[in-house]
């Protein structure tokens, strides 16, 4: 019995396929008619429809999603094509896409995709160009939103706008963004002033530090410092100098230098080494301590991946060191050969008030990821410029970052007063990498 189920089916389907084979496959739309439409705000427009892909206009305005409509079909005279078409076709999202089929006679599916398209208003921004930046336009939300490959604060464009024949916009001549989520505002009016709209302007990308090149120093009487004063901070005041502009690659650079300096009044004689590094400066004499002059960290709330720069290093010809000798410190020969460092820390500060960090632990400073790279002065190749690559190891992924230290010193011991007169760090075109 089972056998002759199995044949008599078999016949069944190869008559089928022979049938089917006479019909025809063709199925198309002729035409796609809205209905009905909501929310009663929504303005339908031009329907395009090509194989298999209906747009339907609709003229952006704020707060009309979700969208939905109901539609009557009608396929393309001649053909005997089913229709399976939904009761109502419903759009969250402007980038939302809903599917019928037109069913052929032989069988054949044909599935039609229906999605939204964005009318002209008039008010509307159809480009806008910044140097160094990428714009992406949303029409539904009169949103924009740039994508800047170096992103500095405060963050000041002068965009180009393009607007329909007549429209005029105010307020976009500058821009200046103090914050990453800032959001700036502009109205956009068409040629008949009949209708405006208010464009966003956003901005996001990889948050870069001012002069991270080193192009802009300052010089007050006899001292030199990077600037701002509040992102990059050196040990440079009328006492020390270890930290100058050379030059580099077309422009500037900042070279560490290591040397001995003799404190006025107390007669000491220390090794200094030339630092520099994300934070400030407070000159207060510390002989037992000299970390507590340096404030390490600036506010940064993206995570970083690893920090890239160019680096020179080149240690001096004697490792020494400072040692208290009865009242005073002196300095004395050691075995070895110096090294520079650069040193970078993720934080988390959960303090009130501006954060106090030395390098040694704080109450309420969380260390989520460190990274290092130590510079060996045995080894001669690191005298000539190289791009490197300091990633950062992290420990914590639940909490948020504060702040960034990145951290540049000539020599890796020289706040416990040990180094080589002469030895010299230079550093360079400073990336943030996530």
């Amino acid at each position: 019995m089972r056998k002759w189920s199995i044949c008599f089916i078999a016949v069944l389907l190869a008559s089928a396929c022979r049938h089917v084979n006479d019909l025809s496959d063709e199925a198309r739309v002729e035409q796609f008619a809205i209905t009905s439409l909501r929310p009663d705000k929504a303005r339908a427009g031009e329907v395009s429809i090509e194989p298999g892909k209906i747009r339907v206009g609709i003229y952006p305005d704020e707060g009309i999603f979700p969208v939905s409509f109901r539609a009557t079909v009608k396929n393309s005279p001649g053909t005997d094509a089913v229709l399976h078409l939904p009761d109502t076709f419903r759009f969250d999202t402007s980038n939302a896409v809903e599917t019928f089929y037109l069913i052929a006679e032989s069988g054949a599916p044909h599935p039609h995709e229906v999605s939204l398209q964005a009318l002209p208003t008039g008010a509307d921004v159809l480009g806008l160009t910044v140097e160094g930046a990428t714009a992406a336009i949303d029409p539904w939300n009169a949103a924009i939103r740039l994508s800047v490959a170096h992103l500095t604060f405060p963050y000041a464009i002068s965009p180009r706008a393009s607007l329909p024949d007549g429209a005029s916009a105010t307020g976009i001549d500058t821009i200046t963004f103090a914050r990453i989520d800032e959001v700036k505002r502009f109205p956009v009016t068409s040629a008949d002033g009949a209708y405006s709209r208010e464009w966003s302007c956003s901005i996001e990308g990889p948050v870069q530090l001012v002069n991270s090149s080193f192009e802009e120093w300052s010089t007050s009487g006899t001292v030199v410092n990077i600037l701002p004063a509040k992102v990059w901070g050196t040990a440079n005041n009328y006492m020390v100098q270890g930290t100058l502009p050379v030059e580099h690659d077309g422009g500037k650079a900042a070279e560490m230098t290591t040397n001995i300096q003799t404190v006025p009044l107390f007669n000491h004689q220390l090794i200094a080494a030339g630092t520099l590094y994300t934070g400030h400066f407070s000159l207060n004499l510390n002989f037992e301590n000299p970390r507590s002059m340096t404030y390490f960290g600036v506010p940064h709330d993206q995570r970083v991946s690893a920090v890239s720069f160019d680096a020179r290093y080149i240690a001096g010809p004697r490792l020494q060191h400072s040692v208290k000798v009865g009242s005073k410190y002196q300095v004395e020969n050691i075995d070895g050969v110096d090294q520079g460092e650069a040193w970078v820390e993720m934080l988390h500060w959960a303090g009130s008030g501006e954060l106090a960090y030395h390098g040694v632990p704080v109450d309420s400073l969380t260390v989520l990821g460190r990274g290092n790279i130590v510079f060996d002065g045995a080894d001669k190749t690191l005298e000539e410029w190289k791009n490197v690559t300091m990633p950062i190891l992290y420990t914590n992924d639940l909490l948020a970052a504060t702040h960034l230290v990145i951290v540049f010193s000539s020599s890796k011991e020289g706040d416990v007063f040990k180094g080589a007169d002469g030895s010299k760090l230079a550093v360079d075109n400073v990336i943030l990498l996530y």
